[in-house]
Formats: C-alpha cells, structure tokens, sequence
C-alpha cells in the first residue's frame, strides 16, 4: 500500500502541469459589427510549452440559444506561438449577441479560460461590399506605417492594437494618405483595424527591430 500512495503522489502534479491555451485578443467582431463576418481571435500557449494538437473553438450565443459553433484545427503550437485563428463566416440576424472564443483537446476538455465580447450587428448598405477601401501596412523600427485610400466622401477610425487587444494608438481619417502609428513600440505583433462605417478591415504587422 505504501508504494502505490508513493506512485499516485509522483503521478498527481505531473497532470497539473498541463499547457494552457488562451485566447489572447479578440480582433473580429468588434462591438458594432456587420451581421457577416469571419470570427477571428489571437490564441497562445502561455506557459511555455509545447502544444500538439489543439482545437480551437468559437461559440456565439443568443439569448441562451447557440446560433453559430465551428471549431478550427487541430493545430500545434510551439512554445510561445500567437495563433492567428479566422473561423468560417457568421452570418446572423441583425440584433446583440455573446462571442466566445476557447481552446481545447481532442476530448472537448477546455485547455485554458475563454474570451468573450458583447457585440451587436448591424445590416450594411446595399451596394456597399462595391466600395473599394484599401488598407496597407509596413513595419518601421518602433512604429507602424498605415497607408489607406478611402472612397470620397468616407470617415474611418484606424486602431493599432497590441496582442493583447489593448488599444496602443488611434486615428481619425479620410480620403487616402499615410501615417505613422504607435511610437516607441517594442517587438511583437501588433493589430491594425480600420472600421469604415460598417466595414471593417484587419491586418497584422510583426516587429522585431
């Protein structure tokens, strides 16, 4: 009897040393959001470890009633890795709902906390998926070069976003230009949303100088 209580407490604390899998930034949707639109989140491995095939899962919920739930993967994350996850297409009916973004195993065990938002969609203007509105981005040693081109007569807010969805800068535009976000930035990757009435448009820069 006494070996087997000797095994069980060696075996114990090695389950509890399990990798974590969190979702870390929730990018789309943002609070007011089309009612189309692909779920995207930035999930990692927060301890450090490596992570073999892992699920990552999307669940939006409307008053009690699951009306979107798609799972994508599996995908292995090595240590320290920031997923960029894009789900399938929502498509729903105009109104306010709950996002939930989580990991877990090929048993449907969660591997870490989840991620939610409130959010609530709204229709976009027929003719509207025509407007051409351009979004590109480069790296600059401690900042981000945003260039855009917005159709005549639009107003658009640009965010720059950290990996952890906090927001690091933020601007007011229009008709087309270029201009510089964040200052003094440190490496990582970093988030540049520009909502254009009820468009949106995402795209991701890595620094490493």
């Amino acid at each position: 009897m006494r070996k087997k209580i000797v095994i069980l407490a060696l075996i114990l604390p090695m389950s509890i040393l399990a990798v974590r899998i969190e979702p870390t930034a929730i990018i789309r949707p943002q609070s007011e959001s089309p009612c189309s639109f692909n779920p995207q989140a930035v999930f990692a491995e927060v301890e450090g470890e490596d992570a073999p095939g892992v699920y990552l899962r999307c669940t939006i919920v409307y008053q009690s009633s699951v009306v979107y739930d798609h799972i994508v993967g599996p995908h292995d994350f090595p240590a320290d890795e920031l997923y960029d996850a894009v789900f399938p297409t929502a498509n729903l009916e105009e109104d306010c709902y709950t996002i939930y973004f989580w990991a877990e195993d090929q048993y449907n065990d969660p591997l870490g906390d989840d991620m939610t938002r409130e959010f609530c969609c709204v229709a976009v203007e027929e003719g509207s998926e025509n407007r051409k509105v351009i979004l590109d981005i480069k790296p600059l040693p401690s900042a981000v070069s945003v260039s855009y081109a917005l159709k005549h007569g639009q107003t658009g807010f640009i965010c720059l976003y950290d990996c952890t969805g906090n927001v690091v800068d933020r601007i007011v535009v229009d008709g087309k230009g270029i201009r510089k976000l964040g200052n003094n930035l440190s490496r990582g990757v970093y988030f540049v949303l520009l909502e254009v009435e009820e468009e949106e448009f995402t795209r991701k820069v890595v620094l490493i100088d």
